[in-house]
């Protein structure tokens, strides 16, 4: 029970998000039952599986998230409501803004601004994890022909679309990951 204890004073000291998930992952690696129900939260997911949530769904499954103070508009007249900071996306940490229209959550995107010089290698390790989740994504052939501009990728899912984009300023570099669900038109109805 003392290396349970150690655990728990460990988390205390650093940021509690980032450690319940890997509290989460030891409890379950000991198998401490009960104990693994008050993970329940910190296994919640930040991806294309929120889509279509309505509000208060959204804010029981995804306690941990912000109310912004003022709502952040977004594309196709989505208002961005809830905001999570430092969420870990394939290894990088993102500001995640969730963005509602007609009270559902209609897109979640995930920010990530770089000053340093890492900006190439580690879009390079964002698209390639993209690539191995969603398949491979449509996007320039030669990725660093992108060096010192933008580039967009996309993917589509069955229920959702994925984009990926990288913004490249003078002396910073900006990531932005958005998934929206999807909405095929039937040519039919123009």
């Amino acid at each position: 029970m003392t290396n349970h204890r150690y655990i728990l004073n460990r988390l205390k000291s650093e940021s509690c998000i980032e450690r319940i998930s890997q509290l989460c992952s030891l409890l379950a690696f000991f198998a401490l039952g009960p104990l693994s129900l008050t993970c329940a939260f910190a296994n919640s997911a930040v991806d294309e599986s929120l889509l279509g949530l309505s509000e208060q769904a959204f804010q029981e499954s995804m306690p941990e998230v912000t109310k912004a103070l003022k709502p952040n508009w977004g594309p196709h007249g989505v208002r961005g409501l809830f905001t999570l900071n430092k969420v870990n996306l394939h290894g990088q940490n993102f500001d995640v803004v969730f963005y509602f229209k007609n009270k559902r959550l209609a897109r979640i995107e995930h920010r990530r601004v770089l000053i340093d010089g890492k900006c190439e290698s580690d879009f390079n390790v964002l698209i390639s994890t993209l690539n191995l989740k969603y398949g491979d994504g449509t996007g320039p052939a030669d990725a660093s022909q992108s060096r010192n501009s933008g580039a967009s990728f996309a993917w589509k899912g069955e229920r959702f679309t994925a984009m990926a984009y990288k913004l490249v300023n003078k002396s910073r570099c900006e990531f932005l990951v958005a998934l929206e669900p999807r909405h095929d038109i039937d040519a039919s109805t123009l």
